[in-house]
């Protein structure tokens, strides 16, 4: 996990940690199993809106 590494590195800066608290952000990140299943549930709330745009674009 090179890249959630690199994600959680980032966060623990200063300028990050200051940034997340002045828009309310909570310092969250995922790895591994849990960052595919929440991409695949993203995805699948994303594709099908993508699928009536095309079809719409279409006609």
């Amino acid at each position: 996990d090179h890249f959630a590494r690199a994600i959680e590195k980032a966060l623990d800066t200063k300028e990050a940690k200051e940034f997340m608290k002045s828009k309310f952000f909570t310092r969250s990140y995922l790895r591994g199993e849990a960052l595919a299943k929440h991409l695949d549930d993203v995805w699948s709330r994303i594709k099908p809106v993508g699928e009536q745009v095309k079809k719409a674009k279409k006609k």
